[in-house]
């Protein structure tokens, strides 16, 4: 039931388990549930490695602006 309705949590899968008549306590549907894997995420290097077009094209220095104040 939980690879059917991946974003179903253990609650629910629970209270539909008991409108089926199956009484089952649940922590236990949480401990048999199938867990998602999730991709990792991205790292530096990888961010680095896909947008260096962007970034290369950015400046890098802060203008300097002098100044004065006249009273």
């Amino acid at each position: 039931m939980s690879i059917s309705n991946p974003l179903w949590g253990a609650p629910r899968i629970h209270g539909e388990l008991l409108k089926l008549g199956i009484e089952i306590g649940q922590t236990s549907v949480a401990k048999y549930m199938v867990r998602q894997r999730h991709l990792p995420s991205q790292g530096w290097r990888t961010f680095i490695r896909n947008h260096a077009d962007g970034i290369a094209a950015m400046s890098c220095r802060q203008p300097r602006f002098a100044c004065s104040i006249n009273c």
